[in-house]
């Protein structure tokens, strides 16, 4: 049932041979990939994915509540919120925070924070990023977005304090994530070149407030160097500044491996900008919690499930139980052709469908967001399941699946709770459950010149196709993200 990633690279090796023959590269080139510990074989695919933008996914239909996402009542949302704090000091927790990108995109009109006339009608935050501008004088793309200051604080109790993005996240975990080891653990992905400045700020702050910072454990990682990819230019070659191949990161989906470092038993996965403002925070808290406590009662049945066959338990009562909870949680629906096999073999299907990692991902009511969906899709290999989707993974000059993808109502904010330990208590190997044909391919500007980029297959996308997935509802209150500066002026007291 599950491909593996590197089967996959070598079809598309063995059927592209002769688009992989002009690839060039001279021994500048080899010497640099050598240095990343890029292989020949993985830049060869790189090359040819970009060469033919394939489209590996047929979106089926679009994920509605109780058809494909799940809808909790107020009281077993409840319900499921005191499940977590009586569970939590059962299991290990990190949450997993990408926070690698720069703060330019954020200012690209910044006319408004230069004006002293118009900060004086702005909220106090403004001032706070004026200030911050001038401090910094320097080029926003070398800036973490994640040190920009988010929030501003005039409340009694946290009078004229700023906080940033970073340790907004660190404020929040304090509320809620202490595990079976008494530790709130934090791990944030970073830019290399960003590394040194996000500690010491962390560490600046943690010495000068009043938090509880004896549990808090942060950690950090980067991306790779041999995640880093070739882009082509509009002569579909790869992309060279001062006649160097120039190599870019690799996209989230490169931070698979660093997800895979991660040894809890849940992880909480969010953006850093998706952060929310004190004390509107606390729904985003709540919505936590009950993400990881619903991850919790899936995974006890099915652990539950997967010690009865492996106690060889083969009756047809045990296969309606079976169908009974993957329809109900999983909307997946045993085909007819599943029942005319024996007890045995309908029994290993199953295992082989329970016994994969597993995440419960929150969706929200889309309102225009740009970004992924939740849909049914089917893959080149025709495997049926529920997949988070970006919309460059869709040819929207199919009228079809142009018309599938419109009727979307859902969009995927980055909030989700994942578990990769198998009923054992071994860490699943992550990179077998993902599907490598689903590669990011898309086109931006660099100077004058439109670029091809080549990204891994996305983090929650193609990262984690092979999983079992469960979509939940969560209230639009929870995604609080921050694109434009503009965006911090709606949330400050």
């Amino acid at each position: 049932m599950l491909k593996s990633l590197s089967n996959i690279e070598k079809k598309l090796h063995k059927d592209s041979r002769m688009e992989i023959s002009q690839l060039k590269l001279n021994t500048q080139d080899k010497e640099c990939l050598a240095k990343k510990g890029i292989k020949p074989e993985t830049l060869e695919f790189q090359y040819v994915a970009l060469r033919e933008k394939k489209y590996p996914l047929e979106l089926l239909a679009a994920c509605h509540p109780h058809q494909g996402i799940q809808v909790l009542s107020k009281s077993k949302a409840q319900d499921l919120e005191k499940f977590f704090r009586e569970k939590q000091s059962q299991y290990t927790m990190t949450k997993f925070v990408p926070a690698s990108g720069a703060a330019s995109r954020m200012f690209s009109d910044i006319e408004a924070l230069q004006d002293e006339t118009q900060l004086n009608i702005l909220p106090p935050i403004a001032e706070s990023l004026a200030k911050f501008l001038k401090k910094i004088e320097a080029d926003l793309s070398c800036f973490p977005k994640g040190l920009v200051p988010f929030h501003y604080y005039s409340s009694e109790n946290y009078f004229g304090e700023t906080r940033n993005a970073f340790q907004e996240h660190l404020v929040e975990a304090l509320a809620y994530q202490k595990d079976r080891d008494q530790k709130i653990r934090v791990h944030f992905t970073l830019h290399p070149d960003f590394y040194r400045c996000v500690e010491e700020n962390i560490q600046i702050w943690s010495q000068q407030n009043s938090y509880p910072m004896d549990f808090l454990e942060v950690t950090y990682s980067t991306q790779s160097p041999k995640t880093e990819a070739i882009s082509l230019d509009e002569k579909w070659e790869p992309l060279r500044v001062n006649e160097r191949l120039l190599l870019r990161p690799g996209g989230h989906g490169a931070l698979l491996k660093n997800l895979q470092e991660i040894n809890s038993d849940l992880v909480f996965i969010r953006n850093i900008d998706n952060i929310g403002f004190h004390p509107d925070a606390e729904e985003k808290i709540f919505w936590s919690k009950i993400l990881a406590a619903y991850l919790i009662k899936i995974q006890e049945k099915i652990f539950f499930f997967l010690r009865r066959i492996q106690k060889k338990e083969n009756n047809v009562d045990f296969i309606l139980e079976l169908k009974n909870f993957l329809h109900s949680n999983f909307f997946y629906n045993l085909e007819d052709s599943f029942f005319k096999q024996d007890l045995e073999k309908q029994l290993s299907e199953i295992y082989g469908f329970l016994n994969r990692p597993l995440r419960i991902c929150g969706v929200v009511p889309n309102q225009g967001q740009v970004g992924g969906a939740p849909f049914w899709v089917k893959d080149i290999h025709g495997n049926k399941s529920l997949q988070l989707v970006e919309s460059i993974e869709i040819n929207h000059l199919d009228p079809a699946q142009e018309k599938l993808f419109k009727n979307s109502t859902h969009f995927n904010p980055v909030n989700m709770v994942c578990s990769f330990r198998d009923f054992r208590g071994a860490f699943f190997r992550l990179e077998d459950f993902c599907d490598s044909t689903r590669v990011l391919i898309s086109e931006k500007n660099y100077g004058e010149q439109k670029i091809r980029v080549f990204e891994w297959p996305g983090l929650w996308n193609g990262g984690m196709a092979y999983w079992n997935t469960i979509f939940l509802e969560l209230p639009i209150e929870t995604f609080t993200p921050v694109k434009v500066w503009q965006d911090l002026l709606k949330r400050s007291n």
